[in-house]
């Protein structure tokens, strides 16, 4: 009844945020074209924050690197079944680009800390292995391979060349940077918020890191479209078969199968769980993508995950 009550909570603010977007735009307050300066502000500015501000002062041991490379792994094979069963059935280059980045990568920062908090409120080593599954096992995925994939279903094409290129430019963006920076803050042991110097870098850090998800889900409200049902029917079952029920029953699994502790499984669970991020909007959005399809999606699958993680929690034991 926490997780419910928990992921109803988080998902109605988002649904408020969303609301007062759709009322700005219909009162000609806000239109669509701030969408992409929004994705530039999130892209460049808040992500960055959020990865350093959830790393910088994080130590931990090789071993809390299991549940980042399960999460790695389940993403992969999400990744590989959306790409053909969205194929199999058809769908357009932008459908398939909206069900494969959905299918992928979770909103683990937001929903998935906030279930994993209640879920153990008392202890420390699940929120420390939350954040380094979010982080490291979704965060590098969705920031090297997102813009690649992105950009592929923008323009339809794709090559190695391309992609080193994608690959390239992105070890010259803030995300890239800010994650390495993080890692060697940590690393180092630098002195963190808790020195008075360097508590406004910190709390500069936290206020930027607090923009991604109100301008997220703006940037949603602003692409939302009127759907119409016959056209969302193939992709939002890919989504909800992939995203919201076999990717937590996969990476439920294969923790039970090697034998990590309980926690460490019902964290994966968790964030392999969660519905699909709305960073995935500003991806598409950043490369000048049709995010239509993408906003209806996770609009959809936000409000039907709240039972489908409870289902996969159940059956997992």
């Amino acid at each position: 009844m926490h997780i419910f009550q928990t992921m109803l909570s988080s998902i109605l603010v988002l649904v408020i945020i969303a609301l007062c977007g759709l009322l700005a735009r219909h009162r000609g307050v806000i239109d669509k074209s701030l969408a992409a300066g929004l994705a530039r502000i999130v892209f460049d500015l808040g992500i960055p924050a959020m990865i350093f501000v959830n790393l910088a002062t994080e130590q931990f041991e090789l071993k809390w690197l299991f549940g980042a490379g399960i999460m790695i792994l389940v993403e992969l094979s999400m990744i590989a079944l959306a790409w053909v069963l969205s194929r199999q059935l058809g769908l357009t280059t932008t459908q398939m680009g909206a069900v494969v980045l959905c299918a992928a990568f979770g909103t683990s920062a937001t929903l998935g800390y906030s279930v994993v908090s209640v879920v153990f409120p008392d202890n420390h080593d699940a929120m420390v292995e939350a954040v380094l599954i979010s982080e490291l096992g979704v965060g590098l995925l969705i920031f090297t391979l997102g813009p690649i994939l992105a950009m592929y279903f923008v323009s339809g094409k794709f090559s190695f060349q391309s992609a080193g290129k994608s690959l390239l430019a992105f070890t010259r963006t803030p995300i890239c940077i800010s994650l390495v920076i993080s890692l060697l803050w940590a690393w180092f042991d630098l002195p963190g918020d808790q020195y008075p110097l360097m508590k406004p870098l910190f709390h500069a850090g936290h206020i930027l890191a607090n923009l991604v998800v109100p301008v997220s889900v703006l940037i949603i409200s602003l692409n939302l479209q009127r759907p119409r049902f016959s056209q969302y029917v193939k992709p939002f079952g890919v989504v909800v078969f992939l995203k919201l029920l076999l990717a937590p029953l996969l990476a439920g699994s294969i923790a039970l199968i090697i034998g990590l502790p309980e926690f460490w499984r019902d964290d994966l669970i968790i964030m392999a769980g969660m519905p699909p991020a709305v960073l995935n909007v500003i991806l598409l959005q950043r490369y000048g993508g049709d995010t239509s399809t993408l906003s209806t999606l996770i609009a959809g699958s936000s409000l039907l995950s709240l039972g489908t993680v409870l289902l996969v929690i159940m059956i997992l034991g």
